[in-house]
């Protein structure tokens, strides 16, 4: 489980630190996903699959190796990739190493949306010494302050005694460079610029997991995954105002201990049970110092989360079983329940006054989902879903402090977990032997004491000076209900021999009925057409990319959906066209080529501090042994 007890409502640039190259396959699970998966799948899960060795069933020495680079020209990426595995006996080893290098991004000149200066970077700060000069950028296309490293590190073993037992040791590594945050630094104030400096530190993430796995039919189950996990989490923030000789420094650490138990047991050939239990502990702790760079002089700064540290555990149970009533239905029914227990402490409030020194949470809820699949021939399905899920608020809800756009977060100690109650349809058809397939679905959720940041005071004050300037106060607060709809729609087509087509179309909405504004984080309409030619040892892929326009009335209140990055009138509809395709030079060696954003064209995806990424040339190459 990646999600921990700081991450936050559009949370997602720990995802980069699994590496892509040793994915075997990342699943996306729509609707709400708490029964399995507990706190914070309130409308769908990621689950990445890395791959994992295999034990040799001849009997012989296997070995493999994996070879792989690529380069591209929007921001001269360079990266490569290395992976071993040798099966022996009873025993398997994989070995993945990978490095990335990306610079500044350089974004699209083709300006259809018809403003000319939107997204641009005139200038930017260069420091000598302690001395800090804006500089006018020779080329504004180019975004100064997006560029990064990566490194990933992954090794897995695996024993098998016999068939029907298996234990397996998995161990991930990955950090980063400095990572520059590009929104903040072209944040102006008073006509300038207004950081030096503005990066998160090294974002780091290690991982290290024993497992067994034990196959053999009993009273109580057929199959039983045991692992238990420990996971080191690093983020940090350094940040400098123009001509300031102060670099403040804010380092957040985040243990997580689990042990998850996973059950199958099937009954006949018609129902099957899926239970299990789950224990997480997070412990977080938050440092902050502001340091002289001219006399070296260390002092204290306020923390991100509460500086006496905090806990977060929880515990749950759950129960899944799937039936088959006859030849055309299914039905699936499950349950959760999930404790929850918080604590923060709070020692240093030097900067500001709060109301409470102590933070202590203790919430628990119950979770089901019950669906159907109806199939009344092999071309028809529909699925029909009622499901419940939830959210726990985690340290980053109720202990933050963080200043952005004109506004700080300040903690909110009065926080319940949010509720979704969500109903869901999907039907699928096929035509002429499978060659024609439509599908379609919508669905409909009550979000209930849903988690928003809300205009705020603090000791009677709604502003607080904080990092050099005064800053309007938000808290984080359950509102009453909110709703969510939406629905999707997509087609493929098997043209004639090698060639198909798919296209797919998604719309949601989203508002906090209580206050009658609209929730953060909805996207516009989007979607994707493509157009495919498979032959032999080639591969080819011509397809679109759009978004619908995003009107300013549609953004959340305060800074979540970035407005002060979009347009006056919001964010503009876009599309891309774009080119992919790979080859196989041999049985052993692949060569991918493709071009994105063919026309050039400047846009931003909804909520995007940077412009998304120009025309992009890129060329990779793949050997394996």
């Amino acid at each position: 489980r990646m999600n921990n007890a700081i991450y936050r409502s559009g949370h997602l640039q720990n995802s980069i630190t699994v590496d892509v190259n040793i994915l075997e396959k990342a699943e996306i699970i729509d609707g709400p996903g708490s029964v399995v998966y507990g706190s914070d799948a309130l409308g769908g899960v990621i689950h990445y699959r890395t791959k994992t060795p295999e034990i040799s069933r001849s009997g012989k020495q296997e070995v493999s190796v994996n070879l792989s680079g690529r380069l591209s020209s929007v921001n001269q990426e360079k990266s490569s990739h290395f992976d071993f595995s040798i099966a022996e006996g009873r025993v398997a080893s994989l070995t993945s190493f990978s490095v990335s290098d990306f610079g500044d991004l350089r974004m699209g000149t083709r300006r259809s949306h018809g403003d000319e200066q939107w997204g641009l970077v005139p200038e930017y700060v260069s420091s000598s010494g302690f001395q800090d000069f804006i500089i006018d950028n020779p080329d504004p296309t180019i975004q100064r302050g997006t560029g990064y490293q990566q490194m990933d590190f992954l090794q897995k073993l695996i024993y098998a005694p016999n068939d029907s037992l298996s234990f397996m040791v998995n161990f991930q590594f990955s950090t980063s460079s400095h990572v520059p945050r590009f929104d903040r630094l072209n944040d102006y104030r008073n006509g300038t610029l207004r950081w030096a400096e503005w990066s998160y530190g090294p974002q780091r993430r290690v991982l290290f997991s024993v497992g067994a796995k034990y196959q053999n039919r009993t009273a109580f189950f057929d199959e039983l995954n045991v692992a238990a996990a420990v996971q080191d989490i690093e983020e940090s923030r350094y940040k400098r105002l123009v001509n300031s000789t102060v670099r403040n420094a804010q380092i957040e650490s985040v243990g997580v201990y689990s042990v998850n138990m996973d059950l199958v047991k099937q009954w006949k050939a018609k129902t099957q049970l899926n239970y299990g239990l789950e224990f997480v502990h997070n412990d977080v702790t938050s440092e902050a110092t502001d340091r002289n760079l001219e006399t070296l002089e260390v002092t204290s700064a306020f923390t991100r989360y509460p500086d006496e540290g905090s806990t977060m555990t929880t515990a749950a149970a759950y129960a899944m079983v799937k039936h088959e009533l006859n030849k055309k239905f299914n039905l699936q029914a499950g349950t959760r329940y999930t404790l929850a227990n918080l604590q923060s402490s709070y020692s240093n409030q030097e900067f500001f006054q709060l109301p409470f020194d102590e933070i202590q949470l203790s919430n628990g809820a119950f979770t089901g989902s019950l669906g159907l699949i109806w199939t009344p021939d092999s071309t028809i399905q529909v699925n029909a879903i009622l499901a419940s899920a939830f959210r726990i608020p985690n340290v980053d809800d109720f202990g933050k402090v963080r200043e952005n756009g004109g506004f700080v977060i300040v903690p909110n100690d009065d926080l319940v977990p949010e509720q979704v109650y969500t109903a869901e349809l999907n039907a699928s058809k096929s035509f002429f032997e499978n060659r024609f397939r439509i599908a379609a679905g919508g669905f409909y959720s009550i979000y209930n004491d849903a988690l928003v940041a809300r205009s705020g005071t603090l000791n009677g004050q709604d502003s607080l000076f904080i990092e050099g300037a005064m800053a309007k106060i938000e808290k984080n607060v359950n509102t009453n209900r909110a709703i969510l709809y939406g629905g999707f729609a997509e087609v493929e087509v098997a043209i004639i021999a090698g060639f198909s087509a798919k296209g797919t179309v998604n719309y949601t909405y989203g508002q906090d009925v209580t206050d009658d504004i609209p929730l953060a984080h909805i996207p516009p309409v989007f979607g994707r057409a493509s157009l495919e030619y498979l032959k032999e040892k080639f591969r080819g892929e011509l397809f679109a990319q759009f978004n619908g326009a995003k009107d300013i009335d549609r953004y959340a209140p305060g800074v979540t959906d970035k407005a002060e990055e979009a347009l006056e009138t919001g964010t503009p509809s876009w599309y891309t066209i774009n080119f992919s395709s790979s080859y196989y030079i041999s049985k052993t060696l692949e060569a991918q080529f493709g071009v994105t954003n063919i026309l050039d064209e400047h846009y931003k995806v909804f909520s995007s501090g940077p412009s998304a990424p120009g025309r992009n040339i890129y060329l990779g190459l793949r050997a394996s042994f």
